[in-house]
């Protein structure tokens, strides 16, 4: 059974695409079906629309969606951009404080190996940032590698440089 949208939808329908939102197609649900089978087409559709979102992002949709079910009990649209939302955000978040850290560890590693050393090895020149230690190239042109750790207080505290070895391409190993 195909119903006609009512004025409301296409009004909505409209605005999507003047302001380039783009939803899954609304699926078109018989009486008969329950919330949990009208949920479980919206979660397909979600997830053919989301295959390229991460796991995380999933699992907080699908913990949203759960919650969406008790505050819009009659709305299946309700619960699905309800939960959509909640997982943006919570990846929004999670992305920033990634960020933050680089920045953090960014500054510090300036600020601690920008100017010329004790060793004698010169200013490094940051190349990357990895999770537990950055690589970055001495003033002598070789690649080092520097282990950092984080405290809870957000100080930076770094390990020696150590010297590793490039590849013919010249990337590290």
């Amino acid at each position: 059974m195909t119903t006609r949208p009512s004025v409301s939808d296409e009004t909505q329908a409209a605005m999507d695409r003047f302001f380039g939102v783009k939803e899954p197609p609304a699926v078109a649900v018989s009486t008969g079906q329950d919330d949990v089978a009208r949920d479980r087409a919206a979660a397909r559709l979600t997830d053919r629309a989301q295959r390229g979102r991460n796991g995380k992002w999933k699992s907080v949709f699908t913990q949203a969606l759960i919650e969406a079910q008790t505050l819009f009990p009659d709305d299946g649209v309700a619960r699905h951009r309800y939960a959509e939302r909640d997982a943006d955000r919570v990846m929004r978040v999670s992305a920033s404080k990634a960020a933050s850290r680089k920045i953090l560890v960014d500054q510090a590693f300036l600020d601690v190996f920008g100017a010329d050393d004790s060793a004698g090895l010169g200013p490094f020149l940051e190349i990357e940032i990895f999770p537990d230690h950055v690589v970055a190239r001495g003033a002598d042109g070789k690649i080092h590698r520097i282990n950092y750790s984080l405290s809870k207080t957000g100080g930076v505290t770094f390990g020696q440089p150590q010297e590793i070895e490039q590849t013919a391409d010249g990337t590290p190993r």
